[in-house]
């Protein structure tokens, strides 16, 4: 009988003992997964730290990209008014070269001019002198006027001799 009662109780301190190391096991894997749950949130949490951070660095890039753009949109108005003024000089310089070319015909339309209008032909009347005279554009002027034909020089006209002539012939 007592060794009955002495096996009894071992076995019921076994089972105890056996009971107490379960829940210490339990204990424990409760504790390792909460490990991993803390684990696991501190990793999310620095995923979204990551996430976070790359998100601001995307929009940091596309403002930088954004200012890039308008930087050059800046240097292409600018060079858009750099052309816009350059035609205008040129324009300007294309005008002054057209004023020139005017001016220089309204010269050489003068010169002109000024060479034609010193010859003087009438069918009635002719001038000769005895001494060699040539008629060139200076101070004096050949008035030559005949009842057919009648021509009159605006510029002034000399002869190398001393002499003028004036000639009229009436009919």
């Amino acid at each position: 009988m007592l060794a009955s009662k002495h096996h009894h109780h071992q076995q019921q301190y076994q089972q105890k003992q056996q009971q107490q190391q379960q829940q210490q096991q339990q204990q424990q894997q409760q504790q390792h997964q909460q490990e991993q749950q803390q684990q696991q949130q501190t990793q999310q949490h620095q995923q979204q730290q990551n996430q976070q951070q790359q998100q601001q660095q995307q929009q940091q890039q596309q403002q930088q990209q954004q200012q890039h753009q308008q930087q050059q949109q800046q240097q292409q108005q600018k060079q858009q008014q750099q052309q816009q003024q350059e035609q205008q000089l040129q324009q300007q310089q294309q005008h002054q070269q057209q004023q020139q070319q005017q001016q220089q015909q309204q010269q050489q339309h003068q010169q002109h001019n000024h060479h034609t209008t010193n010859n003087n032909n009438s069918s009635s009347s002719n001038i000769s002198s005895s001494s060699s005279s040539s008629i060139s554009s200076s101070s004096r002027s050949n008035n030559n006027s005949s009842s057919s034909s009648s021509s009159n020089s605006s510029s002034s006209s000399s002869s190398s001799s001393s002499r003028s002539t004036e000639n009229s012939l009436l009919p």
